[in-house]
């Protein structure tokens, strides 16, 4: 009788180990979904003179606020990719020239497989824990 207590206390013992090492995994490595950020060669050019491209982008956010204040929105954990895409679409040539940027849903197309040739492509893997705060933002703006 002592032995299959034994015998069931290891067994139980190693299924919580086997969940919480699952858990562990699938909130810190899995990769759930790729979000992508494709930056066109297409450029315009937005006619407001510039001297350089910090400039570019104030100028821009304070023309576009709307915009910009739905791209302020996103959950936190996003902010470093889409200032890299940012980056990437706004810079200076005597005037703030705009590449197109499309993907993660900030255009008319919600997902995207992959970046045409020649453009930049800004990829951000959702894991579990990023999942789950965007889970949070979803229910925190209403969108489900």
């Amino acid at each position: 009788m002592k032995r299959d207590t034994g015998k069931y206390l290891i067994i139980s013992l190693a299924i919580i180990l086997v969940i919480l090492a699952a858990t562990y995994y699938f909130y810190n490595f899995y990769v759930f979904y790729r979000a992508r950020i494709c930056i066109s060669n297409e450029v315009k050019d937005s006619e407001l003179p510039c001297s350089g491209d910090g400039e570019c982008l104030d100028i821009l956010k304070k023309s576009f606020s709307g915009e910009f204040e739905r791209l302020e929105e996103l959950p936190d954990f996003l902010d470093e990719k889409v200032e890299e895409a940012l980056d990437s679409a706004v810079f200076c040539n005597r005037t703030c020239m705009v590449r197109r940027v499309y993907g993660l849903g900030l255009s008319d197309v919600e997902e995207v497989e992959a970046c045409k040739e020649n453009e930049k492509e800004v990829v951000y893997e959702l894991r579990g824990k990023e999942s789950l705060k965007f889970l949070d933002y979803l229910r925190e703006t209403g969108r489900i």
